[in-house]
């Protein structure tokens, strides 16, 4: 399909929608005009990026496009984003911030997966306390040395810093046994 021949199937869509004066038909004709203005832009050089160049877009929207290509065309994507219960709320909130890169990725399939950052977590030494507080493996500031710490759960659980947060290889090296301790730290 070429580009007027998408252009010609959206309008065509538009034309459709503008039947019906439902809440669902003005939606789905609002969704179709904004797929058309960005379409249009594909073109534009102030597009996000230039035809050859690749685009960077998360692995959960790589995977729902790969997912639902065979299933949806671009015209039915927008229809339902932002319709509930039809796209993953997570996927929903990416394509709405990233509209010209999503059709992007959709039309072209010239895009890349970002690097997804590590996972960090926490290491909870079970059934040892002292005066009520629990154990944690602990970074000492401006230090290369890691030490057990005794800490309120409250106090290790709400800390900005990084002192009690370790990449998988970093808890690894310290002691390969630490690593069934691990609590995962949510970023």
């Amino acid at each position: 399909m070429t580009n007027e021949e998408l252009i010609k199937k959206i309008e065509t869509q538009i034309d459709f929608e503008k039947k019906s004066e439902s809440e669902y038909n003005i939606g789905r004709r609002d969704a179709y005009t904004n797929v058309l203005i960005l379409f249009k832009q594909l073109e534009e050089p102030t597009m996000i990026a230039s035809k050859n160049e690749q685009i960077i877009i998360p692995k959960f929207v790589a995977d729902w496009i790969e997912e639902n290509k065979s299933k949806f065309s671009i015209l039915d994507v927008a229809a339902i984003v932002r319709t509930e219960g039809l796209v993953n709320q997570k996927v929903d909130d990416w394509i709405c911030k990233n509209d010209e890169m999503f059709v992007r990725a959709w039309i072209d399939d010239n895009y890349t997966i970002e690097k997804e950052p590590e996972k960090l977590y926490r290491v909870k030494f079970p059934n040892v306390t002292k005066h009520g507080n629990e154990t944690y493996l602990y970074k000492n500031d401006g230090e290369d040395v890691t030490s057990i710490d005794w800490s309120p759960k409250d106090f290790v659980e709400n800390d900005d810093s990084d002192d009690y947060h370790f990449t998988e290889q970093e808890i690894k090296a310290i002691d390969e046994r630490y690593w069934i301790f691990r609590e995962e730290v949510e970023v």
